[in-house]
């Protein structure tokens, strides 16, 4: 799992009864607006991961593998599970953190020279264009410096809390 937003409704410990008994009354209703919720978490993660996608032509991979599952393990708990690890490109910690599991940065290459080409030209520093690098080359390139993380799941986390309001406003 690459996140998880839960949902916990909270109650006055008097009051705890009265919204168990509500919730499981009206569970057909209340989970179709999580459900909503999360698609509409599951759209912005993907919608910030192209937009904010630093080189192009972009394979869109990442975007597309984020995907939603949920699970209701009790009556006051929704767990919206977003991306699930099996379902990502092995690069997705690299793209969110910058950094590898281990927490040094990640310097494509690990820093040292490779043979690639950029469309069958050499690299042009300072570029975005062109940068779909084939392995091997003719052209010896090396990254200097380290990849910067995107920080999406942190970001589709923020926008998640300012946003539940008017997405719970939308359902009800």
């Amino acid at each position: 799992m690459l996140g998880q937003v839960k949902i916990r409704i909270k109650a006055y410990p008097e009051r705890a009864g009265i919204l168990a008994k509500y919730i499981e009354k009206n569970v057909d209703s209340i989970i179709p607006k999580l459900e909503f919720i999360a698609e509409e978490t599951k759209s912005y993660m993907q919608q910030y991961i192209i937009s904010n996608t630093h080189r192009q032509p972009a394979t869109g991979n990442l975007a597309n593998s984020i995907v939603n599952q949920s699970t209701v393990p009790n009556t006051s708990l929704y767990v919206i599970y977003i991306g699930l690890i099996s379902e990502l490109p092995v690069y997705w910690y690299v793209i969110n953190y910058g950094k590898k599991f281990t927490g040094e940065d990640f310097v494509p290459g690990g820093g040292k020279p490779v043979r690639g080409d950029f469309n069958g030209e050499p690299p042009r520093p300072g570029t975005t264009e062109n940068v779909r690098m084939t392995y091997p080359g003719k052209h010896l390139v090396q990254a200097e410096k380290a990849v910067t993380g995107m920080r999406y799941i942190q970001e589709t986390y923020a926008w998640l809390q300012l946003n539940l309001a008017t997405l719970l406003g939308r359902q009800i």
